[in-house]
């Protein structure tokens, strides 16, 4: 069962930042991409509600949304973002 913790660990595993960062009001490009990536994958591995990932983030569920949005916008585009997400999952369905 893929949990929270796990996706931000895994997260922050992948992208080489501690998993603390994550969850600050950093807007540095590596930083936000990471938070966004943690959102994805938690609505979409762990189906947590909006709410519920955004209160994990101190964010509100529209942030989470946008940023659910963002990467399935960009994933048709972006090689590397496609790889991130497939390994990243399939770490997390070990």
């Amino acid at each position: 069962q893929v949990n929270f913790d796990a996706i931000t660990q895994e997260v922050a595993a992948y992208y080489n930042i501690d998993p603390d960062v994550m969850f600050t009001k950093s807007r540095k490009r590596e930083i936000s991409d990471a938070r966004q990536m943690v959102m994805y994958l938690a609505k979409k591995l762990a189906k947590m509600p909006l709410k519920a990932i955004g209160t994990r983030l101190s964010r509100t569920h529209a942030t989470v949304l946008y940023a659910c949005k963002n990467i399935e916008e960009r994933l048709p585009i972006e090689k590397q973002l496609q790889e991130d997400v497939n390994k990243i999952e399939g770490a997390l369905m070990r």
